[in-house]
């Protein structure tokens, strides 16, 4: 049977020593101390008691087995708080004495400006160097004594008194912490209340706030960012979020982030830290943090859990919930989710709800400008037909007054022919002024042509000698224009003998065409000249008394000395007659 050894350490609790009692067997532990990797929380506490408790009368505390030799392999943690208003003075008296180090990296001692381990260090000591004298900044000191697995020391006795903060009117602030638990759920700013907030704002304060978030015991967790906007980008000394394990220590801290990105976090326990820092003029930032509790396991119970996929099982309530709980996404595929939830999934989507915002706008602005464009064309085109119906009456009243000119030109000819003892002009034209007025009179063009080359070739043909004359014996069945020449003969249009052998030259082209205006004109005019008819085939060089008819109503004879007529060769029974006054 292996010896068992029993030791005591008599002490008075309230006092500078602790009673410790703890059996040892001789070939299980260490006879010179504690192994914290072989004590459970109970006895780690009661090894910490001289650093963690001490002597709270006297306000002092010791390390671990003071003044013995403080055990290895231990850690202890120490928060000392103040009255508010007050701060922390504090001194190291008689003895310090622990491990030497360069960094202090074996034992060592941390002393923080704050309640949490992530308060600001103000110091870190080793070797037999008292530290200096130490105040807190507020009314809160966090303490931390490590020790490695070798060489032990006496350690230290350490006295701390509260003294008042001079003008100091500043009222308790409201603590900034938070409890989650469960399968899953969110953290974000929305949960600092706005009297967090304002206190930040009117004494000019940081706002420091933690989320400490628990899950299932044996579970682990991810934490995903769904947003991330500080108010001031890369500076970590106005705003940041730390993540941490199990702890507030630094040694604990699995991220920090103050820039623009973020990546996805995993915690090896069921707990998680989240904290968010920010000073008075930084506190605008923007976060939402999913967090997702899951067992690591190659079979999940399909009863209570979904199978991720990825050897990882989360709570079966999470599968199509709206939320990537699974690393990657195989909870919220279309596949595994029916028709109505995915469709509330959609719709209950703020990525959705912003592509549907975005798409009505779009075809908003379609419509509008769909609508401005067809009236500007509706505008434009009345328009265009404002403008041709205002051409149009200016074209009408144009015509209108065309048409009154025309008729009182018409009225002033049909008086000159109206008139009596009215000569019809015999001879050629031999003044210009004469043919100018003519011409303005009547609208109608003749080309200067010499007459008296038709006395020898009236028709302009090629020599050819006919003995029979083809004149007709009886008067022809219907009246036919007659041609007086300048010897005063007469040419009848059937008559063969004043075809001659030799060709005249070629008469010049008619006149261009004339406007319709002035066409209406010259054939109104025409219609009432004088016109010659007779019913027999003339003989040559006989004076003849022609009939001259105007109207059915108007008859009357005169005698011709000498006349000029011009024939139409296109117009047989039309305008024959040119000139009707008297020379």
């Amino acid at each position: 049977m292996p010896a068992v050894f029993c030791t005591q350490v008599s002490s008075n609790v309230l006092g500078a020593s602790v009673l410790l009692s703890y059996f040892q067997e001789s070939n299980a532990k260490d006879v010179l101390g504690f192994r914290a990797t072989q004590m459970n929380k109970t006895d780690q506490a009661i090894a910490c008691f001289n650093f963690t408790v001490g002597n709270p009368e006297r306000m002092e505390f010791y390390s671990p087995r003071f003044p013995k030799r403080y055990p290895n392999n231990t850690e202890c943690i120490k928060h000392i708080e103040a009255p508010y208003g007050y701060y922390i003075e504090l001194d190291f008296r008689d003895s310090f004495h622990l491990e030497e180090a360069s960094n202090c990296d074996y034992d060592y001692l941390i002393i923080r400006d704050g309640p949490y381990g992530y308060s600001d260090q103000l110091g870190r000591y080793c070797g037999a160097t008292f530290p200096p004298l130490t105040r807190s900044s507020d009314s809160h000191l966090w303490l931390k004594f490590s020790s490695d697995d070798s060489i032990e020391y006496s350690g230290f006795r350490a006295v701390y008194q509260f003294i008042s903060i001079e003008n100091f009117h500043r009222p308790p602030v409201e603590e900034c912490i938070f409890y989650k638990n469960g399968s899953d759920g969110f953290i974000s700013n929305q949960d600092i209340t706005p009297k967090m907030f304002n206190y930040s704002l009117n004494w000019n304060v940081s706002l420091d706030c933690t989320w400490i978030i628990e899950v299932y015991p044996k579970w682990k967790m991810y934490l995903t960012f769904q947003k991330y906007q500080l108010a001031h980008p890369n500076n970590c000394d106005l705003n940041y979020i730390d993540i941490y394990g199990d702890s507030l220590s630094v040694d604990d801290r699995l991220d920090r982030f103050c820039g623009t990105a973020t990546e996805p976090q995993r915690s090896e326990k069921n707990i998680l830290h989240v904290r968010y820092f920010a000073q008075s003029q930084a506190l605008d930032g923007i976060f939402r943090i999913l967090y997702t509790g899951f067992r690591e396991s190659e079979k999940c119970d399909e009863t209570k859990e979904f199978d991720c996929g990825d050897g990882t099982c989360v709570a079966k309530a999470l599968k199509c919930n709206g939320h990537f709980n699974c690393k990657y996404r195989y909870d919220e595929e279309d596949t595994i989710c029916s028709v109505g939830s995915t469709a509330s999934v959609v719709l209950s989507s703020e990525h959705m709800i912003i592509i549907l915002v975005v798409f009505f706008a779009l075809v908003f602005g379609m419509c509008l400008s769909i609508s401005i464009s067809c009236y500007n064309k509706i505008k434009e085109r009345k328009e265009q037909e404002r403008e041709y119906r205002l051409r149009r009456s200016k074209e009408a009243s144009m015509e209108a007054d065309m048409d009154r000119k025309v008729a009182s030109v018409e009225k002033n000819l049909g008086t000159f022919r109206k008139t009596p003892n009215t000569k019809i002009a015999m001879g050629s034209r031999n003044s210009d002024n004469t043919e100018t007025q003519e011409e303005d009179e009547d609208g109608c063009y003749v080309p200067e042509i010499d007459l008296t080359v038709f006395d020898k070739f009236p028709n302009g043909g090629s020599s050819v000698t006919r003995v029979n004359d083809n004149c007709p014996l009886s008067p022809p069945t219907r009246q036919e224009a007659i041609t007086i020449l300048s010897d005063g003969s007469q040419h009848h249009p059937y008559c063969s003998y004043h075809r001659f052998s030799e060709s005249p030259p070629l008469p010049p082209p008619p006149p261009p065409p004339l406007p319709p205006h002035l066409r209406r004109r010259e054939e109104a005019l025409c219609s009432d000249s004088l016109v010659l008819f007779d019913n027999q085939c003339p003989k040559h060089n006989r004076p003849a008394l022609l009939r001259v008819q105007q109207d059915e109503d108007l008859e009357e004879e005169i005698e011709l000395t000498e006349a000029m007529v011009e024939l139409y060769p296109n117009s047989p029974g039309g305008c024959r007659q040119k000139y009707d006054h008297q020379t």
